[in-house]
C-alpha cells in the first residue's frame, strides 16, 4: 500500500494485491516530485488473503468526508474530542481521555462510518508473514528515505524467481543524487588544482622578476 502523506493528512494512493488479484487490484499511481509518500508492503507465504478474528482493534482514523447525527451522548463525546485532537491522523484509544467511555461510544461511530478501524489480521496459522514500512520523499536530487529501518543480514534469502529486466536494471543504476554529487566533487577537485597551479604560476613568475632585478 502506498499513501500520500501532508501536513496532517493520509491519504491511500494505491493498494497492490498479490498473487491472481494483481491485475484486478492495481491502481494507477502517478508520483509527483515534493511530495511525500508512505510505502507499507506486507508479504505472506500463504494465500495473502489475511483474516479478522476475535481480537478487537484499537486504533481508528476519521472519515473526514462522512457526516451523521450521533444519538447517544456518550457517541457525541468522544466524536468532539476526536475532531479536536484528531481531526485527520490515526489514533489509539488509549490516547483519548476515557478509555473506557470511549470504547462504548465507538461503536456507534463505526457503525455510521464516521471512524474508519484498523482491523488486526491474521493468516493461517504456520505461514509466515513479513512486513515493512518506509517513508520517502520525492526531490529533485533524487528519492531520498527518511524513516524505516535497515534489514539485518539473514532476514530474508533469496528467491528462485527473477525480475524483468527493466527492473533489475533500475535497481542497479546510480540515482540521479550521487552522479550530481560526484559531478560537483570532481568540479571542485578540478577547481582547485586549477587554483593551486595558478598560484604556483604566479609565485614563479614573482621569482624570476627579483632574479631579473638582483
Amino acid at each position: 500500500m502506498i499513501v500520500a502523506i501532508s501536513l496532517d493528512l493520509i491519504t491511500v494512493c494505491s493498494i497492490v494485491m498479490s498473487g491472481s488479484l494483481l491485475p484486478a487490484c492495481v491502481c494507477p499511481l502517478l508520483c509527483i516530485q515534493y511530495e511525500v509518500y508512505g510505502v507499507d508492503v506486507a508479504m505472506s507465504t500463504g494465500e495473502g488473503k489475511p483474516r479478522e478474528r476475535d481480537a478487537r482493534t484499537t486504533v481508528y482514523k476519521r472519515s473526514v468526508d462522512k457526516n451523521y447525527h450521533l444519538k447517544m451522548r456518550g457517541s457525541r463525546v468522544l466524536f468532539s474530542e476526536i475532531t479536536k485532537r484528531f481531526p485527520t491522523l490515526p489514533f489509539t484509544l488509549r490516547a483519548l481521555s476515557d478509555e473506557r467511555g470511549a470504547r462504548m461510544g465507538v461503536r456507534e461511530c463505526v457503525a455510521h462510518e464516521l471512524l474508519m478501524p484498523y482491523p488486526v489480521l491474521y493468516e493461517r496459522v504456520g505461514d509466515q508473514v513479513a512486513h515493512v514500512k518506509f517513508t520517502v520523499l520525492l526531490l529533485q536530487n533524487g528519492t531520498v528515505k527518511v524513516t524505516g529501518l535497515t534489514l539485518p543480514e539473514g532476514a530474508y534469502v533469496s528467491a528462485d524467481k527473477q525480475l524483468p529486466e527493466d527492473l533489475a536494471a533500475l535497481l542497479v543504476a546510480p540515482s540521479t543524487s550521487t552522479n550530481k554529487k560526484k559531478k560537483k566533487k570532481k568540479a571542485k577537485k578540478a577547481s582547485a588544482a586549477g587554483t593551486t597551479a595558478s598560484a604556483e604560476t604566479a609565485t614563479s613568475a614573482v621569482e624570476e622578476d627579483e632574479d631579473d632585478e638582483a
